[in-house]
């Protein structure tokens, strides 16, 4: 039986090899040739099993949270007031906002952004109600709205877990299909069909119109990347260029009338950010000013600097406060996002750390 469940358990590992592969490590050798050491993205054997009302929830709260994002995108007031205190203690947060404020003040030149976000949850079971379909709710962990990966990979993982399934000679598990791959793609496409219908008095030619996706440097997820890049030119006839923040500073030119963005004489219709999420893409002065080059252009943003600052941490401590969600999305809405929350609580002193250090148990801290 070991036997037999280890090649059962070594299978899986050869299909992902073959279809799940990113890199370890990477390093130069003395002719600047790029070795790179590869492995498969971490997986389970078998799919984790939820309930089918768990789904339909996460289903319902992803079209929830997308809305909510999008009306706080629009108050850019509001998002100052909620990050202040966090930038106070946080260059990198106090740098965004002060990107955030200059594009409020010049004007938002581009009035379209594009949002391709995750929530990320943990289920909570109730024992109590172990016996109804209410046993097992979501608690959101953090909602994710820059640069969220395995689009590639997640698109994979049915497969992979049904192959494992009749590896075993018998099929256990009913795995739902999924394709966050050719959905993501479908939404860039719409972006990009936006921007070329806004621009159509110039005529805009669609060969010398392309994406932007903005990498960090010897990328280590570039394989998930590309599975983006080439569902877009497969189906949709969309162009990729990759470029890193410093890429953009040193080559891009925005049109100081039109504010349209150019690279290498490339006309750039969507960013999309796969890179500038955390501090060290910043390692280089110049990679600011490749940011800020592209929040200022005309160019379809995923995200907006807005979305970027709203997926903070900090954010979802704000949101989790009483009367808050009410200001921005009905009250049914608001009924469904707040029972997904998990308690957030500063560290603030106050009332907020006294729960926090008497209920340890039921306390997200941030």
């Amino acid at each position: 039986q070991r036997r037999v469940h280890g090649e059962v358990a070594q299978r899986p590992h050869y299909y992902a090899w073959n279809r799940l592969t990113k890199r370890a490590c990477a390093r130069f050798c003395r002719r600047a040739l790029l070795l790179a050491h590869l492995s498969h993205v971490p997986f389970t054997l078998y799919p984790f099993p939820v309930s089918r009302a768990v789904l339909d929830q996460a289903k319902c709260l992803a079209y929830d949270f997308n809305t909510l994002v999008h009306q706080l995108s629009l108050q850019p007031e509001f998002i100052q007031a909620s990050l202040r205190a966090t930038a106070q203690v946080d260059p990198f947060t106090a740098r965004l906002l002060e990107l955030h404020a200059e594009v409020t003040a010049l004007g938002v030149a581009q009035p379209l952004s594009l949002g391709l976000m995750r929530s990320d949850y943990m289920v909570q079971s109730s024992p109590a109600a172990a016996a109804s379909s209410a046993a097992s709710l979501l608690r959101q962990i953090e909602l994710n709205t820059i640069s969220c990966s395995f689009l590639s990979f997640a698109s994979k993982m049915p497969k992979l877990h049904r192959w494992a399934d009749n590896c075993t000679q018998h099929s256990r598990h009913n795995i739902p299909s999924n394709n966050p791959l050719a959905s993501a793609a479908h939404a860039i496409k719409l972006a990009f069909k936006s921007y070329c219908f806004m621009c159509n008095p110039r005529k805009l030619s669609k060969k010398r119109t392309v994406m932007a996706m903005i990498v960090q440097p010897h990328e280590r997820n570039v394989f998930d990347q590309k599975g983006v890049e080439y569902e877009l030119l497969k189906t949709h006839k969309i162009r990729t260029v990759r470029l890193s923040l410093l890429d953009v500073a040193q080559r891009a030119v925005v049109d100081e009338s039109s504010k349209v963005l150019s690279i290498d004489g490339f006309e750039v219709a969507v960013v999309y950010f796969r890179a500038g999420y955390t501090p060290n893409d910043y390692t280089d002065p110049l990679d600011w000013v490749g940011r800020r080059l592209l929040e200022i252009s005309f160019s379809i943003k995923c995200p907006s600097i807005s979305h970027h600052l709203i997926g903070a941490k900090k954010m979802q401590q704000v949101l989790a406060q009483p009367n808050v969600l009410e200001r921005f999305v009905p009250a049914e809405v608001c009924g469904r996002l707040r029972a997904c929350f998990a308690g957030l609580y500063s560290l603030d002193s106050g009332p907020n750390l006294d729960t926090a250090v008497t209920s340890p148990s039921t306390t997200t801290t941030t």
